[in-house]
């Protein structure tokens, strides 16, 4: 069955079968899950949405990065960036044995 990603209206999300939705990065249209992950870039911050298993990842490398190259320059970031980074690598953990056990058939 092929599906338009053209539209991303709560309506069309909804017609959609039960282990399908739209992508909050890409706008494509596969298996998905709510994910969260957070960063310490001038102040505390968390990304959350429902991300494709490719976005996970891109998403995960993002804020690992931020947190390697932007955090270490403060006290809190000194220890705040490597504690970060280890919640974010146990949650990625988490989505990818989640899609794995749910998502690949």
């Amino acid at each position: 069955m092929v599906y338009d990603t053209v539209s991303h209206d709560e309506g069309y999300k909804k017609s959609l079968p039960s282990d399908l939705g739209v992508c909050d990065r890409c706008g494509s249209i596969s298996a998905i899950q709510h994910c969260s992950f957070y960063f310490l870039e001038k102040g505390e911050g968390t990304y959350e949405g429902d991300l494709c298993f490719p976005c996970i990842t891109k998403a995960l490398l993002k804020y690992t990065l931020i947190n390697i190259f932007f955090t270490f320059f403060t006290y809190r970031g000194l220890f705040g960036g490597p504690i970060y980074i280890i919640i974010n690598l146990i949650k990625y953990l988490k989505y990818i044995l989640h899609y794995i056990l749910h998502f690949a058939r």
